[in-house]
């Protein structure tokens, strides 16, 4: 018997610096579990990203295109003011060591002061995402590495392409 999904409104915010297959996790686990899902792009200014914000949201599409309750997107808002507009209340996101979860605390604190109600949740990934970021598929690519086994096989081409 299918699990009823729950009919909050869920966003999947990350930079999406590639996509990779952490990421992915996250999004089909949230579609799991949620009515609709929102993957959202945020962009951090204090970030240098290697890949423009037109790519990763082509990339990001390209993955979500299978689960039929996602919807991907990009924003250069804060994510509260964001979560406000589509009405999510709660924000999924991974986490791999002590360092993520710390930083994904202040940052679940800091939404919550800034939309009453907003949660989030921390979902720690399984152990054989755990190396994989997308600092670490730049840092392969950078030594022109393969990286098809931390990435979606629907970015393989935008890799190809840099």
């Amino acid at each position: 018997m299918e699990q009823k999904k729950r009919t909050e409104i869920a966003l999947v915010p990350g930079s999406y610096d590639p996509v990779t297959k952490g990421h992915e996790y996250l999004i089909a686990k949230a579609a799991e579990e949620y009515e609709k899902v929102y993957a959202v792009i945020f962009v951090n200014s204090e970030k240098q990203c290697r890949f423009s914000l037109e790519k990763r949201l082509e990339m990001l599409e390209a993955v979500c295109k299978k689960y039929p309750n996602v919807t991907a997107d990009a924003d250069t808002g804060m994510q509260y003011a964001y979560a406000r507009r589509v009405g999510a209340t709660v924000a999924v996101r991974g986490w791999r060591s002590e360092e993520d979860l710390e930083y994904e605390q202040k940052m679940a604190k800091f939404n919550a002061e800034n939309l009453p109600g907003y949660r989030m949740e921390l979902w720690h990934c399984p152990p054989e995402l755990e190396e994989i970021s997308s600092t670490a598929v730049r840092r392969k690519m950078e030594e022109n590495g393969d990286v098809s086994s931390l990435i979606p096989e629907e970015i393989l081409p935008y890799i190809a392409e840099k």
